[in-house]
């Protein structure tokens, strides 16, 4: 797989952009994509479960298409969406591939104290209903997560944990993530997969 096509050739990009994008390919039964931003190929080839890094574009409106890998003509999702200063964002290709859906995740890449971390869960299970995420033995500390929704920042003190996803109001445990978190990162865990879910654990690191 390739990932960005980084994209010298990308005038949208430039270190005075404070606002940055990346793209999640998480619809399970969607093909290979490619990305177009304004009219350009910014990523290629993007399969399923991919998170790719972030990259700088200019505030305001933009236009993105998603296409099947290899054919410009086939698009999948074709959508706007504003970029306001300073801000981030997970474009997420989700849902199953007759429904696919663009969906817009503002990310706070706010920094962690020294000794804690901080992270989100994103539940794009396309066969799962709304999702409680708590810390293994502990009480919701997410309840009634819906897809496609995102939830706000956890902060814990870094170290292990083992997350469990599970059916709202259940002790059932739908997904188990086990994560080590560093002081002072920033993580999202992505649940993806139909009605048998799987995890995505990136780090949130800006481009520089």
């Amino acid at each position: 797989m390739k990932k960005l096509l980084f994209i010298s050739a990308l005038a949208l990009l430039g270190s005075a952009y404070a606002q940055q994008l990346r793209v999640a390919h998480l619809s399970p039964d969607a093909p290979n994509v490619d990305v177009y931003l304004d009219g350009q190929k910014v990523l290629d080839n993007v399969a399923f479960k991919t998170v790719t890094p972030y990259v700088k574009v200019t505030a305001g409106e933009h236009a993105v298409v998603v296409t099947k890998a290899g054919d410009m003509n086939s698009k999948v999702i074709e959508e706007t969406f504003s970029a306001e200063d300073g801000a981030f964002y997970t474009l997420g290709a989700a849902g199953k591939l007759a429904d696919l859906a663009l969906v817009i995740y503002s990310d706070d890449l706010t920094a962690a104290a020294a000794g804690e971390a901080r992270v989100q869960f994103v539940h794009a299970g396309t066969e799962t209903g709304a999702v409680d995420v708590a810390v293994q033995g502990q009480e919701p500390a997410v309840s009634a997560l819906d897809f496609p929704g995102g939830s706000d920042p956890m902060v814990l003190p870094a170290g292990n944990y083992s997350f469990e996803v599970r059916p709202t109001a259940t002790t059932n445990v739908a997904l188990a993530v086990n994560a080590a978190l560093a002081g002072g990162k920033n993580y999202t865990v992505f649940a993806v997969g139909t009605d048998k879910l799987e995890a995505i654990l990136v780090e949130n690191v800006a481009a520089q």
